[in-house]
C-alpha cells in the first residue's frame, strides 16, 4: 500500500475548544484531507459535512482519542463544516489541519 506524506496547508489549520455542546468550524474546499489533532483530556467524536447541514457531531460518530491523531478524507470540491462533540464537556482543543496525504495516521 502506497502512503504519501501528509502535506499541510499552511496557516490554516482551526483550533476548536471543547464544549458541553457541538462545536462547529469550516474548513476551505481545496484540500482532500483533514489532519484531527485531539489535544483534550478525553476522547472527542467528529462528524464532517458540507455547510449548511444542521446535523452536528455526537457520539455515535467518529472518535479520535485524547492526544491522538486521525488523517480523514473529504470532498475536495466543497467546502466543509468540521463538527467536534466532547461527552460530558471535556475540557480540550481539537486542530483540525487541511492538507493533502495520509501519513501521520
Amino acid at each position: 500500500m502506497f502512503e504519501r506524506p501528509f502535506m499541510p496547508q499552511y496557516g490554516a489549520t482551526k483550533t476548536v475548544a471543547t464544549a458541553v455542546s457541538a462545536v462547529n468550524t469550516t474548513v476551505s474546499a481545496d484540500p482532500k484531507n483533514l489532519l484531527i489533532y485531539n489535544d483534550g483530556t478525553a476522547a472527542v467524536f467528529i462528524r464532517v459535512k458540507p455547510n449548511g447541514v444542521s446535523a452536528d457531531a455526537t457520539a455515535a460518530d467518529m472518535p479520535v482519542a485524547s492526544k491522538g491523531s486521525r488523517v480523514i478524507t473529504k470532498d475536495p470540491n466543497a467546502s466543509t463544516t468540521v463538527s467536534v462533540f466532547s461527552p460530558g464537556g471535556a475540557v480540550g482543543n481539537v486542530y483540525i489541519c487541511p492538507g493533502d496525504g495520509y501519513g501521520g495516521q
